[in-house]
């Protein structure tokens, strides 16, 4: 059949006035093929499935992971950003990481979390992770490496507590959406909190002018609008090449906000290139 729906026809005679004609009724009885079609494309396979996450396997990722370039890049423009900021790190705040029960990226991601736990020497009672797609497997993960779960818009009094003893955040939001960076900037100015926060997230620069290329009316609007909470200090990572997960942090960078200015700025800009993991 050449529709998805069939068509009946019926031949119809007005005995009066000697006249026919035919009527064409829709039915929606569907050809056994198309019905084979359907039922193929409303399939979603299910997520990969890969093996638990042991705290044995995790310690052996993050060793692996610190070992990288990329790692030992990341880590000095964290540090330096920080000691810009004059405050000691006292909470890691993490948003878009995903599933570790099954992404590799997440699992990944995670270790670059506990490895700026590890580097600034934070407490577990100040890391958080504000991830709405957990599953119960990775609940267990958090619990069993100390760490909590927590919506980050719904706790000032979190920030307010670590910011009255001197303390700076560091904030992980690995391949977010834009709207995602744009709302977590507006709340952390909003706050007062942009200056004594670090920003390990998507590299703005080059996500502006992905997206410029396409819809330019709208991105202009929405740089202005970051513009507005304040200046943008980026440090560019190396592009990641990590073998497994290649994707997991290849457009990262360190960025500090400093307020009341309309300027953005790059600085500490690393060449495509010349620096790789290994």
């Amino acid at each position: 059949m050449e529709s998805t729906k069939a068509r009946t026809t019926a031949v119809h005679r007005d005995t009066s006035s000697d006249q026919e004609w035919t009527i064409v009724k829709n039915t929606r009885k569907r050809s056994k093929k198309r019905r084979s079609n359907i039922a193929k494309s409303a399939f979603i396979p299910p997520p990969p499935t890969l093996p638990s996450l042991s705290q044995e396997a995790l310690q052996n990722l993050k060793a692996n992971f610190q070992s990288t370039v990329w790692w030992n890049q990341t880590r000095a423009l964290l540090s330096q950003a920080v000691s810009e900021i004059g405050h000691p790190v006292q909470m890691v705040y993490c948003l878009g990481l995903g599933s570790f029960e099954s992404s590799h990226n997440a699992r990944h991601q995670l270790a670059c979390a506990l490895s700026i736990q590890e580097v600034f020497n934070v407490t577990n009672e100040g890391c958080f992770i504000g991830e709405p797609c957990l599953t119960p497997s990775d609940e267990l993960v958090l619990h069993d490496i100390g760490w909590s779960r927590k919506e980050w818009l719904m706790h000032e009094a979190t920030w307010e507590a670590k910011m009255k003893n001197d303390g700076c955040v560091v904030m992980f939001l690995p391949h977010c959406p834009y709207d995602l960076n744009e709302l977590v900037m507006k709340w952390i100015c909003k706050n007062g909190f942009a200056e004594r926060t670090v920003l390990l997230a998507n590299d703005l620069s080059k996500y502006c002018y992905v997206v410029l290329t396409r819809k330019q009316h709208e991105i202009k609007n929405k740089i202005n609008k970051l513009h507005a909470y304040g200046k943008l200090h980026e440090r560019k990572c190396a592009q990641a090449k990590l073998s497994s997960s290649e994707t997991a942090f290849n457009d990262l960078c360190v960025t500090v906000v400093k307020q009341r200015e309309q300027e953005k700025t790059v600085i500490g800009l690393v060449k495509e290139g010349e620096t790789s993991l290994r």
